[in-house]
């Protein structure tokens, strides 16, 4: 019934029946209604001014709650909502000369100087009531809105106009986030601005998207001012000169994860294709671990931009841009140069060009950007051209997931320093080949991603002993030590060790954000190669699941040091927890039971007998052949000896 009352009123307001005396007497009558509540005090206005900025109980309830308490509120909201039933705001009346909808005119009737000067004697009493901790969190607010007010933050837009401050965000109430990354802890925000300054909630929802918005009354505007003023009473704000410092230092220093999430991101979550493309590249798996392993004090905290000092880092990222970016393009134009190509670059973009060979236009990021693929897809429009997207900054092998299922038309290389990174599902040999052999011959290592451990794996072992002779070995030293995680990390470190490891058990590894501990860590020099193992023992009574090994996963692209081996040792995984593991490139050893003191010989037995298998089975023909005449010719002399 609501709806159909709305929409007769509607209509009627299209019809322009607005000079009509049916529209005068509505004009009269809502007036009427409106004086009645603001002689009924403080509350009832707020309530109104919520009312006629978003027309929804919830939003009277919202607004006025922190204010008056949860029954007064629920009173005035019922009071307004049935006071106004039936009558639709949108209907358009004739005040003066002017056509105005009813709702504008309603908003600008109750700003009358009456109704203010009472609301600001109670706004007067509530800020001279607040705690030294409530003005911190509201003076730290107040400035985040002074910072943001008709700017382009990314993540809140501030605008004042005739009914006063609007603090806006779209399909998340980002303000409380911002003003949380400042602080350091959480909180809602928006409840102490309804409290102290009277604000009120004007949230709206259409089919597509939620609008949140927290008003402010123009004559509380000076009290914002104020606030703001204090603010480095509370916190340190970062000059011009240490954001230059901070963020070129980041540049030297090769941190583009960081850099790229400064210059694309204030609000991640606006932005779901980059972040997907940046945990892909850094390895992360979760958006909250990725953007708060870039924090830098001062500028970029808890996945925001400091609003303070947004207007210094939005300058200083610009000019660092230009500066990366045209080092990047120097390096490889004149690598092409120097090969007989001639090229011509324009913005980020190269077109190389050679008689009688595929023109190449590649297009540059000096730092991770999924876009950058695209763009130089778009410039290759020239029969037989190829493109190329090449990126500064070195990926995590999870970037081959980002890139498995994509039909991707360019060639995406990742490169620092001397390093060029090739992701292999890209490359096309009839393609690329000439790209790949000039970028060698202008002096940068190529390597396919993913491809090193295969070729280690496949090419290098360590040294196989007689099964049972170690599991002997290793047995021994866990007689009388109780069945724990420690005794399936030592009797697993103890054989590596026999293997020719060496191991280190519940080590801390540096990892992106922080450490992570790590059950075995195996090392082993294998000519100029360090031969890294990753190792997680689960000894448990239960099955290990799907959710363990994701989680295996992302502690394992996480690491600093990639592991060329990356292995599971438990009693039983369920079955999608097998497939999770072997698909994410898992060693894995079934116990079939829990290890312990009993049957410290038996598991160890089982350990050996999988790395055996492992490390044979990848072995050439000829290695295999020779282990086995070797364990042939020691069993023969066991035989000998008894």
């Amino acid at each position: 019934m609501q709806y159909l009352n709305n929409l007769l009123y509607s209509v009627l307001g299209c019809l322009n029946l607005s000079g009509s005396s049916e529209t005068s007497l509505l004009v009269d009558r809502v007036r009427g209604i409106i004086d009645g509540f603001i002689s009924k005090g403080v509350a009832y206005v707020v309530g109104l001014y919520s009312y006629l900025c978003s027309p929804e109980t919830y939003s009277i309830i919202s607004t006025l709650e922190p204010a008056f308490g949860r029954v007064v509120a629920e009173k005035v909201s019922s009071e307004i909502a049935e006071a106004f039933k039936g009558i639709s705001l949108y209907t358009t009346v004739k005040i003066g000369d002017s056509e105005v909808y009813l709702i504008d005119y309603l908003r600008k009737y109750i700003l009358n100087e009456h109704t203010y000067q009472g609301l600001l004697e109670e706004i007067g009493k509530r800020f001279n009531s607040m705690s030294d901790d409530e003005r911190k969190v509201l003076s730290i607010a107040s400035a985040i809105i002074n910072a943001v007010k008709d700017k382009d933050y990314p993540a809140l837009y501030v605008r004042m106009d005739e009914y006063g401050l609007s603090v806006n965000s779209t399909d998340h109430e980002y303000f409380s986030d911002v003003v949380s990354s400042l602080l350091g802890f959480e909180i809602n925000i928006r409840p102490l601005f309804y409290k102290y300054l009277l604000g009120f909630n004007c949230d709206w929802e259409s089919r597509r998207h939620t609008s949140y918005s927290l008003r402010i009354y123009p004559f509380a505007e000076s009290y914002i001012e104020w606030l703001a003023s204090e603010v480095r009473n509370y916190v340190k704000i970062p000059d011009k000169s240490e954001v230059d410092g901070k963020l070129n230092e980041l540049y030297r220093n090769g941190d583009f994860l960081k850099l790229s999430l400064i210059f694309h991101v204030s609000a991640p979550y606006d932005n779901w294709w980059l972040l997907k493309f940046l945990m892909h590249f850094s390895g992360i798996p979760d958006e909250r671990m990725l953007c708060n392993s870039a924090a830098i004090e001062g500028i970029y905290i808890n996945c925001f931009v400091n609003p303070l000092v947004y207007g210094y880092v939005k300058e200083t990222i610009k000019v660092l841009r230009n500066k990366a970016l045209g080092e990047l393009m120097r390096t490889f134009k004149g690598i092409f140069e120097k090969a007989g190509y001639n090229s011509l670059c324009i913005d980020n973009c190269c077109a190389f060009t050679k008689d009688s060979a595929r023109p190449v236009y590649m297009c540059f990021s000096p730092w991770p950007d999924p876009n950058v693929g695209s763009e130089a897809s778009s410039k290759c429009t020239v029969l037989g051209c190829v493109s190329v997207a090449v990126v500064q900054g070195m990926p995590s092998q999870l970037i081959l997931k980002y890139f498995e299922d994509r039909d991707e038309k360019t060639l995406w290389l990742f490169t620092h320093k001397n390093r060029v990174v090739v992701i292999p599902t890209t490359y096309k040999e009839d393609n690329h080949r000439e790209v790949i052999d000039i970028l060698k011959r202008g002096g940068f290592n190529v390597e396919f991603l993913g491809s090193v451990t295969k070729e280690v794996t496949a090419t290098q072992q360590p040294p196989i002993q007689p099964v049972g002779q170690q599991g002997v070995s290793a047995a021994s030293t866990f007689v009388g030590v109780k069945p724990t995680r420690e005794v399936l990390e030592g009797i697993v470190a103890r054989v590596l060790e026999d293997l020719g490891f060496n191991v280190q058990t519940d080590v801390k590894l540096k990892a992106k954000g922080g450490e992570i501990e790590v059950d075995d860590w195996a090392e082993k020099r294998v000519g100029d190669l360090v031969f890294r193992v990753y190792v997680s023992c689960k000894n448990w009574d239960r099955d290990v699941d799907r959710q363990v090994v994701d989680q295996e996963f992302g502690r394992v692209l996480q690491l600093d040091n990639m592991p060329h081996l990356r292995v599971l040792v438990v009693k039983s995984l369920t079955d999608p927890a097998r497939k999770a593991a072997l698909d994410d490139g898992f060693f894995v050893i079934e116990l079939g039971e829990k290890a312990s003191t009993e049957n410290a010989k038996e598991i160890c037995n089982i350990v050996y007998k999988r790395f055996r298998e492992l490390f044979l089975g990848i072995a050439p023909d000829k290695v295999r052949d020779i282990i086995k005449r070797l364990e042939a010719i020691m069993k023969d002399l066991e035989e000998l000896t008894k």
